[in-house]
């Protein structure tokens, strides 16, 4: 055999030796895997496990982190000031969801006379918010029993105390509140704002509103000083419509009404004359109560 001979032979072995072993290597492969894997995914899960760890205490603010440490944001500041604020801010007052407020207007139709809040009423009919609780129950009791009496009205022409007694007592003599609802009726509008005096179309003389402040001091121990704080039970004077005040003031003196405390009036209004009567209506109707 010559060289050429030889070496063209030991060419092909190697050849074929190389072939062998990748085809060995390639059965391994399939078999086991490769042999770098388990190095890989080592590291990998190793480099998961690393990148992992910073990310737990980054949840943590979230769920359990102090507020202090926490910069607040816009999505916090609502919820922690809604549940405190806004129920002062948003219910109505209990004066607007008072029972006795729907009783007033609807089953005792008063509105009709008095105004809605009872600050605006009618003809010679008083203004009634702010009165004073106690009065109140105890003159619409009165008004509804037939104690408390009134003179003629000159706008109507009828007894002043007629159309309320007609709108609260039926014709056969049944009462169409109760005393529940007397009571939610005076809770509610003693708790008004009362309304503010009426200036005349023609301007009162100063020496009449000066006259009548004489003539009412021996008032004051019952209503209070300018009619604004009267004693339990009694009304309030001030700012109330001149017309009323002079027909009550006649009234009584007349012995027309004669219920609650009048008795204790008598001995000084009986002896005033229909002008100082006047003058003493001219003084309290432009007394505004919300003064002080």
């Amino acid at each position: 055999m010559n060289i050429m001979e030889f070496a063209g032979k030991f060419a092909i072995a190697l050849v074929a030796s190389i072939l062998a072993l990748f085809a060995i290597s390639f059965i391994v492969d399939l078999a086991y895997g490769p042999t770098s894997a388990p190095v890989v995914a080592k590291k990998e899960a190793g480099n998961t496990e690393q990148a992992a760890t910073p990310k737990t205490p980054a949840a943590k603010p979230e769920t359990g982190t102090p507020a202090a440490d926490k910069p607040a944001t816009p999505e916090t500041k609502p919820q922690t000031a809604t549940p405190a604020a806004t129920p002062a801010a948003d219910r109505p007052t209990g004066k607007k969801r008072h029972p006795g407020r729907k009783i007033y207007l609807r089953k005792g139709a008063c509105a009709a006379c008095h105004g809605r809040k009872g600050r605006r009423a009618i003809a010679n009919y008083p203004s009634i918010a702010g009165q004073d609780r106690k009065y109140m129950i105890q003159q619409i009791k009165d008004i509804m029993t037939g104690k408390r009496k009134g003179g003629i009205d000159k706008a109507s022409g009828h007894p002043s105390h007629e159309a309320m007694r007609g709108a609260l007592v039926t014709p056969d003599g049944g009462f169409r509140i109760t005393d529940e609802d007397i009571a939610q009726i005076a809770d509610w509008m003693s708790g008004l704002a009362p309304a503010k005096p009426i200036a005349p179309e023609t301007p009162i003389p100063a020496e009449n509103i000066a006259t009548g402040k004489k003539l009412y001091k021996k008032c004051i121990s019952c209503h209070g000083k300018e009619g604004k704080k009267p004693l339990r039970g009694y009304p309030y004077l001030a700012g109330q419509k001149r017309e009323y005040l002079r027909m009550q003031l006649t009234d009584i003196r007349d012995l027309i009404r004669t219920n609650g405390k009048t008795k204790v009036m008598l001995p000084f209004v009986k002896k005033l004359s229909d002008e100082q009567i006047g003058m003493i209506s001219d003084y309290l109707s432009q007394i505004e109560r919300t003064k002080k």
